[in-house]
Formats: structure tokens, C-alpha cells, sequence
């Protein structure tokens, strides 16, 4: 339809099929669902509302308190002809057209009530209990899930900037100092997840700064190389560990490839989904990367997300590496994402170890299952 003539919005309601039909005389919407669109705000239901027509129908947005406590109408116009769209092809995709023009004004107002650098990150349980990288590999991938067969998009055609840390020679990339050869080239992501992260960064712009990627997705033979890097560390720092006790260690920092097996759920490296992101913060329009207290990849307790929360430092730096590391804790929770508690840079969407971390922290049915499996890497 003309732009002119409708103003286009995804029903969010799992219960339709794609169909077409007349809006209900009593107005009768099967229940909606909800999604977070920004902090402090909720879209409840949202339809494709032709302008031409009298007011009976629009998208509802229901703010939570931390805005206000009522709930309002974005937009109402209709005919009595409305349709009901939706097309589960485009269900990770279409609510993100409704973020994208909410958060323009969500963002100055969430900003202006809480500062997300202020707001303490979360004691994470499942590092007491042990659980790591290699602990996420039973969860259950629904291979039926429209959204698996998504495509991996480039991060750089989507405005978010990239430094293939993998990829790179200049030998500053510690702790390697190298390149590895079968690093792409490219930061790709799988598209849902790509929208997530322009929704993070709309969040971000009020405090000065953005994303900076260091890698997304990972093909398995990568995944192979990093693995033997972490093997050989924990033979370095700890000689005294067995065979068993080094795959242990390694896997705090990095998922297992030794049994990759295409057609086995329980073998895929979680960054070969294409749903797994590493990324950091710098300042907006400049390369000048936030002081995070510590490098990407480093093997130790400084690169657990909630080091500065837990350890009696008062100086400037460990402020800012705290307050840095909750900016981006934070975002990217509001906008869905779980972080991988070992690694302040880690973060998963949708994929096994996304529903791990969502499970423990119980934000989500102990029957859920992940959506993105094995990503389909056209490149190769």
C-alpha cells in the first residue's frame, strides 16, 4: 500500500495465522503480545491501519512506571475494513519498525529517569554453581522455528561499527598478536539479532557512545583454532591439570568444538549460530574505544562482567571499567540479550546459551527452546 495511504505495524499475537480479514464489530483482538521496546515501555498490540477513515483501531503502547503509570494510544485511525496482518516469516523482524520509531523520544525519557551506569549488575548465580561454555549444550533447539532460517546480515551495512578481531594483522590484537587464518573478514549476525543490536545502540546515544563488535558470527574452523589457543593456556598457567581438568578451563572462555557434529544440537559452538555477538563500547563518531578494566579474551577473573561490583578498589579506574561494563550490562539486557557471566563481553540472543543463562535466572518456561541453531554460512 502506499505510504501516503496506511502506516504499516505487525500484529503481535501468536495466535493469528497469515490471513486477511474484517475487524470485529465489537473490536474483539485475540490477546496481544507483549514486547519491550524500550525501557520503560511496552507495545501491546499494533496493526496495519489504513489513514482514509474514522478512529476504531491502532497500536497501544503501555508504559510501565518508570515513565508513567498509564497506559496510551500511539495511533488510532482506521476504516471498517481494517485487516489483521501477520506473517511469522517476519515476526523477529516487523516489531522492530515499531522500536525504531518509538525510541526516539523513549530513549530521552528512560535516560533522564535512570542512568544506567548508577545501577548495580546482578551476583551471577550460575558462576557459583559452575556452569560454563560447556554447560549449555542439552538445551533444546526448535528446528521448526521460522526464525533459525534467518540470514546472517553485515554488521557494517547496518550502521554498527566492527573490528574483526580475529582477522586482524597489525599484531595489536592481544592476547595473540596475530591473525587467525580461517577469521572472516566481515562481522555477520543473524537479522534479528542485527536489529537487536541497532535497538541497543538507540539506547546508548544518550550517553555519547555506541558498539563496537569484535566478532559475531564464527565459523567452526575458527572455533577450532581459539580452542587449542585456551587448551595451551590452561596448560601454561596451570601444567599440573589433567587432560579433563584443561577442557574444563578452556571452557570458561570458549565452546568446545572437539565433537562438532552439523546434524547434533549438542555440538554447536554457540558463536556458530549466529546469534552469539562480542562486542565493547566507544565514543560515538570516534575510534576512542570505554575503558572496560580489561582486555577482550583475557583468561582470568578481571574478564568476569561483575569483577568491579565484587572487589574493594576505589580508584578512578575500577569506577570506570564499573561503569562502563554496567552501560553495556544494561543495554543490552533492556533489549533482550543474556551475558555470559565469565566474559564482560559476551553476549547471546535466542540461541542454547541464551536460554541457559534465561532458565537460571528464571525469565523464561524451563520448556522453552532456543530458536537459532547452526547458522547457514553462504560465504563458505
Amino acid at each position: 500500500l502506499p505510504a501516503e495511504n496506511c502506516t504499516i505495524l505487525p500484529v503481535l499475537s501468536s495466535r493469528l495465522t497469515p490471513a486477511s480479514r474484517p475487524l470485529p464489530a465489537a473490536f474483539d483482538l485475540p490477546p496481544p503480545g507483549v514486547i519491550t521496546v524500550s525501557d520503560g515501555l511496552e507495545l501491546a498490540f499494533c496493526l496495519i491501519v489504513p489513514c482514509n477513515g474514522v478512529q476504531k483501531a491502532g497500536a497501544v503502547v503501555k508504559t510501565t512506571p518508570a515513565i508513567s503509570n498509564k497506559s496510551s494510544i500511539l495511533f488510532v485511525a482506521a476504516t471498517d475494513n481494517l485487516n489483521y496482518y501477520h506473517d511469522r516469516s517476519m515476526i523477529s523482524f516487523l516489531p522492530f519498525i515499531v522500536s525504531l520509531i518509538l525510541l526516539s523520544c523513549a530513549t530521552s525519557a528512560s535516560a533522564s529517569t535512570i542512568d544506567l551506569r548508577a545501577e548495580r549488575l546482578p551476583a551471577a548465580s550460575h558462576v557459583k554453581a559452575g556452569l560454563t561454555a560447556g554447560s549449555y549444550h542439552n538445551e533444546p533447539v526448535d528446528i521448526n522455528d521460522v526464525r533459525g532460517g534467518e540470514a546472517l546480515i553485515d554488521l557494517k551495512d547496518q550502521g554498527i561499527a566492527c573490528d574483526n578481531f580475529y582477522a586482524r594483522k597489525d599484531q595489536l590484537n592481544a592476547p595473540y598478536y596475530r591473525a587467525f587464518k580461517s577469521a572472516p573478514t566481515s562481522a555477520r549476525l543473524r537479522q534479528g539479532v542485527v536489529l537487536k543490536l541497532v535497538q541497543v545502540n538507540q539506547l546508548l546515544k544518550p550517553y555519547g557512545v555506541e558498539l563496537l563488535v569484535l566478532d559475531g558470527y564464527r565459523p567452526v574452523s575458527l572455533q577450532r583454532e581459539l580452542w587449542q589457543y585456551f587448551i595451551n593456556q590452561a596448560k601454561k598457567v596451570r601444567p599440573a591439570l589433567t587432560s579433563a581438568e584443561q577442557i574444563t578451563y578452556a571452557s570458561h572462555y570458549c565452546s568446545n568444538p572437539q565433537k562438532y557434529n552439523e546434524s547434533d544440537s549438542r555440538t554447536w559452538p554457540t558463536h556458530a549460530t549466529g546469534a552469539a555477538v562480542d562486542l565493547t563500547l566507544k565514543q560515538l563518531g570516534s575510534d576512542s574505544q570505554l575503558y572496560m578494566g580489561g582486555i577482550f579474551d583475557d583468561d582470568s577473573k578481571i574478564s568476569h562482567t561483575a569483577y568491579y561490583e565484587s572487589i574493594k578498589d576505589s580508584s578512578t579506574s575500577a569506577l570506570e571499567a564499573r561503569r562502563n561494563r554496567r552501560l553495556l550490562y544494561w543495554a543490552m539486557q533492556k533489549a533482550g540479550f543474556s551475558n555470559y557471566p565469565y566474559e564482560w563481553w559476551h553476549y547471546d540472543y535466542g540461541n542454547q546459551l541464551w536460554l541457559l543463562n534465561q532458565k537460571k535466572n528464571k525469565l523464561i518456561s524451563p520448556k522453552a527452546k532456543a530458536w537459532y541453531g547452526l547458522a547457514r554460512d553462504s560465504e563458505n
